[in-house]
């Protein structure tokens, strides 16, 4: 159970890091959505 749990944990991390450097990326790409993202 504890050690499914931590996989699950693992990988939504993973994800959440990707994500946040595609936005990154996207960003960089977009000068209007950097300021959308600074916003927040």
């Amino acid at each position: 159970m504890i050690k499914t749990t931590r996989k699950i944990a693992s990988v939504i991390s993973y994800q959440l890091s990707v994500i946040s450097y595609q936005l990154t990326v996207y960003s960089k790409k977009l000068p209007t959505s950097q300021l959308i993202i600074h916003n927040l």
